[in-house]
């Protein structure tokens, strides 16, 4: 997946997902928008442009890189909840949060996972995820043969 780091403003991609994000109704907390221009309103683990219609971006979701089950930060020693949730917050489609689900990846410490910067952190899921996308349309695949037969 090719990086899209940098300032928002400097695409047309960029202008364009601000104007988008200024349209919809809805209060947004700095953290949420600020990982919506990171991700320049592509899902951070399967790059679906989330933002290409309303029924897509309804269908999005905000994701906790390292799930609130095994110790997610909210607060720490008095720091801001804003900045610690954009450490660990991520823009995926809602599919690939539903299929990322509550665990994290076989022989990863979630210790080291708080040590890593985000964007190292959804490194080390896009892989489980995407996979358990590619298994996921094997069994939609699967189902629909069935129903012709």
């Amino acid at each position: 997946m090719a990086s899209r780091c940098g300032p928002i403003s400097d695409s047309p991609r960029g202008k364009e997902l601000v104007g988008f994000l200024k349209g919809i109704q809805k209060p947004w907390k700095d953290h949420q928008i600020n990982a919506m221009r990171r991700a320049r309103g592509y899902c951070e683990y399967c790059g679906t442009d989330v933002v290409a219609s309303v029924e897509a971006f309804s269908d999005s979701e905000w994701d906790h890189v390292i799930p609130k089950k095994h110790g997610a930060e909210h607060e720490k020693n008095g720091t801001p909840i804003d900045v610690v949730f954009e450490k660990n917050i991520a823009l995926p489609c809602y599919k690939c949060n539903e299929l990322k689900g509550e665990e994290v990846p076989h022989g990863v410490a979630v210790e080291d996972l708080k040590e890593l910067p985000r964007e190292e952190r959804i490194v080390v899921f896009r892989p489980v995820v995407l996979e358990r996308r590619r298994e996921y349309r094997v069994v939609e695949v699967f189902a629909a043969f069935r129903q012709l037969v």
